[in-house]
């Protein structure tokens, strides 16, 4: 039992990591092009790292899928739903 908790923490905790980047990632000016694109690959990496820490936690997927409709990948927003 406590294995599957900290999976779990794990993952929310990978989760809370990533949201903020995609706040800063959206709030950017596109005169930061470098760090914008920084703060997106941080967010996805954040958000595979919650996926592989606990697969069936819905949240993971919902903010991947949502990035990645905002960015108009729409082949990578529907395998994330």
């Amino acid at each position: 039992m406590k294995e599957n908790t900290n999976v779990l923490l794990n993952s929310k905790i990978y989760l809370t990591l990533g949201i903020p980047y995609i706040v800063i990632y959206e709030e950017s000016t596109e005169t930061k092009r470098k760090l914008k694109h920084d703060y997106l690959d941080n967010a996805i990496e954040y958000f595979k790292k919650a996926v592989d820490a606990d697969q069936y936690d819905h949240l993971p997927y919902y903010h991947s899928a949502l990035l990645f409709a905002h960015q108009r990948d729409i082949e990578n927003a529907i395998k994330n739903v």
